[in-house]
């Protein structure tokens, strides 16, 4: 059901609807399988069940929904065939390499339908665009193609040619899936071992000489994006986010200098690791220059879309910028897929949520409108107890962080203090890697509201010390995943001018 659903937001989005799936626009055509079609567009059935209830009044065993279920499959799938993949809208690489899959699947059957001079004709003419674009995969076949059409007439010199090309595009195939391999290898290492990161390092290490090697060789497109690829998370691994950012330059630089062959969502990969390097190591701004560019280069509601958004949502929040950080806000969660969205997507986004209506209680922004607010609740998010486990720690500090200074800007200094005791325990528990030292700075100025009575005054005296102490981890990178929205020392100067301001009142 699911996949004959992207299939159809795929053709609607990229071909003529009307004439490919005119169904879709006739509210008279009442056949069974039109309004199949409509179902899935419209979302209407969310499985094959309903799916057959709706159309059969029987389940989805039912040879008749099976039928109806195959020829639409079939009907969408021939849809593919048709879309309108052009300039502007798409790059120039992704057009050419829709029109020439295309022009080998047609060159294919034409062949197998016995019309060999239609078939290398066409193969002949996509062959040389092809080979423009380096479409190692498309020319091989083509090359197959056109060796087999020589030695079939006899043609020796052009089949020892075509020969010669077909080892040659073998080579090239083999050491690009074998990049590829090796990036796969690597990062399926890292999230299911328990590999020391030095040995990460050193497997990474392996592949970047060998990766070296086969694009001295080769030099092909995917080759040299792969080499980058694997130096970036090299560069990751090794927490140099300085030198992953200048990886990430000299990929956009490489695919600036060939706009033949760069794609958007290429340029908007590097321009997600460099934002995310900007951030890791505090150059909040560096991140916000690239937020709206990043954003363009995706699929509207694809992954990588809310992704970019994500990291501009960040880096926005960071900058104090938060009528932007708001907007982006909005737009990802009021669009229509988001609530398709994973569930730590959807963590992710209340999370910002939550830091908004922080940086509202204490003043930071001016109020708006009451559209996000009644999608938080803060009552609601009070009485939240985060889900303890391992690899959400980031997220439970977050809550547990948002949680106190909540309860200290509506005054509520009792829960504040079991909120903050609460916070200790867990960070002494569970926070203990060096990469939280700003964070257990942050708690010890935390700590001081209840201890000095959430006094104000008091605590711009006392807390000079501490102070110092965040302030002196303002250049620590962030750990692999940004634990700071809003700057902590940003936070803590304004409850002490909420707590003063009560103090008045």
């Amino acid at each position: 059901m699911e996949f004959l659903k992207e299939i159809i937001r795929v053709v609607t989005s990229k071909s003529d609807p009307r004439k490919t799936l005119p169904e879709l626009y006739d509210a008279t055509d009442d056949q069974l399988s039109s309004r199949f079609i409509r179902g899935l567009e419209s979302n209407l059935f969310h499985s094959d069940d309903e799916a057959a209830e709706v159309l059969y009044g029987t389940n989805k065993s039912d040879q008749r929904f099976r039928t109806l279920k195959s020829r639409a499959s079939d009907r969408l799938l021939h849809s593919l065939l048709f879309l309108q993949i052009k300039q502007p809208e798409h790059s120039e690489y992704l057009s050419y390499y829709y029109k020439c899959t295309r022009n080998l699947i047609c060159s294919q059957t034409l062949l197998r339908f016995a019309s060999r001079k239609a078939a290398t004709h066409l193969a002949e003419r996509t062959i040389a665009i092809a080979t423009r674009y380096q479409f190692t995969d498309i020319c091989l076949a083509l090359t197959a193609l056109l060796r087999e059409t020589a030695g079939i007439m006899g043609e020796r010199r052009r089949f020892m040619a075509h020969n010669e090309e077909l080892r040659r595009y073998l080579r090239i195939l083999e050491a690009e899936y074998r990049s590829g391999e090796l990036l796969d290898i690597i990062i399926m290492t890292a999230e299911q071992t328990r590999l020391k990161r030095s040995k990460l390092i050193e497997l990474a290490s392996e592949a970047i000489t060998e990766m070296h090697a086969l694009v001295k060789v080769h030099g092909t497109h995917t080759l040299i994006l792969g080499y980058h690829r694997i130096a970036l998370l090299k560069a990751e691994l090794e927490s140099k986010y300085e030198e992953s950012i200048q990886q990430c330059d000299e990929a956009l630089k490489y695919l600036l200098s060939h706009p033949h062959l760069s794609q958007k969502a290429r340029v908007g990969e590097f321009t997600i690791k460099r934002m995310l390097s900007s951030l890791y190591i505090r150059q909040y701004r560096e991140s916000l220059v690239m937020a709206e560019q990043c954003i363009y280069c995706f699929i509207e509601a694809g992954h990588n879309w809310y992704v970019a958004l994500d990291v501009s949502c960040a880096s926005a929040l960071l900058c104090g910028e938060y009528v932007l950080a708001e907007r982006y806000s909005s737009i990802a969660t009021s669009h229509k897929r988001f609530p398709q969205q994973n569930e730590i997507t959807k963590e992710r986004w209340f999370l910002y949520n939550a830091y908004l209506n922080l940086a509202e209680m204490l003043e930071l922004k001016e109020k708006s409108d009451e559209k996000r607010k009644i999608a938080f609740r803060l009552s609601t998010f009070l009485n939240s107890v985060p889900e303890f486990a391992k690899e959400k720690k980031i997220y439970n500090v977050h809550i547990l962080i948002l949680h106190a200074a909540f309860l200290i800007a509506e005054g509520n200094y009792d829960l504040a203090e079991k909120r903050i005791e609460y916070l200790r325990v867990y960070t002494t528990r569970y926070l203990k890697e060096k990469d939280f030292n700003r964070t257990r700075a942050f708690l010890r100025l935390l700590s001081s509201f209840p201890r000095l009575g959430f006094n104000a005054q008091l605590m711009r005296r006392d807390n000079t010390k501490a102070l110092a102490e965040l302030h002196a981890t303002a250049n620590d990178p962030m750990p692999a995943e940004t634990n700071e929205f809003i700057p902590y020392d940003v936070i803590y100067e304004a409850l002490l001018n909420v707590v003063a301001k009560i103090d008045v009142e």
